[in-house]
């Protein structure tokens, strides 16, 4: 990567987590986790590796008009969500964890899982968006703790 790329690239990472919700602590903690787990860097760079894919199979981000950027796309949440086969109540839950306290306008579970999730992205913010999206995209066993993506490439093999 060219140095100035790389510049631009650290300092569009970190206004993107300065911007983001995440407190002073919260911030301290993920820099710490950065410079010592190559667990949760190798993790974070699967996951984002992830999101891209998806996103250039299915088409770019969605622009809102509600003037909060951009939020992950309703496809790509929902053709995930599809694949992987979640229920509404893990979707819901989902969502609760990504956006604690959500409005139950969104969790309506009479509605049909593209309505929910159109619903919750158009009322959440850009973050709490982008945390649901990568909870649907990563993979979870039974317990809803994440599989570790090197042991799963193996066990394919």
């Amino acid at each position: 990567m060219r140095p100035g790329n790389k510049e631009r690239l650290k300092r569009v990472l970190l206004a993107a987590v300065l911007k983001s919700d995440l407190t002073i602590n919260e911030i301290q903690m993920l820099a710490e986790e950065m410079s010592r787990s190559p667990d949760f860097t190798w993790e974070f760079s699967s996951l984002l590796r992830d999101v891209i894919s998806r996103m250039q199979r299915t088409g770019p981000m969605k622009e809102v008009s509600r003037g909060f950027g951009a939020v992950p796309s309703l496809q790509i949440a929902y053709q995930t969500i599809q694949r992987r086969r979640y229920s509404k109540r893990e979707v819901l839950e989902m969502m609760e964890q990504a956006s604690p306290g959500i409005d139950d306008y969104v969790k309506d579970t009479k509605l049909p899982m593209r309505k929910i999730l159109e619903r919750f992205l158009a009322i959440a913010p850009p973050s709490e968006a982008a945390k649901f999206l990568l909870q649907v995209a990563s993979p979870t066993d039974t317990q809803g703790v994440r599989e570790d993506a090197y042991l799963v490439g193996i066990n394919r093999k």
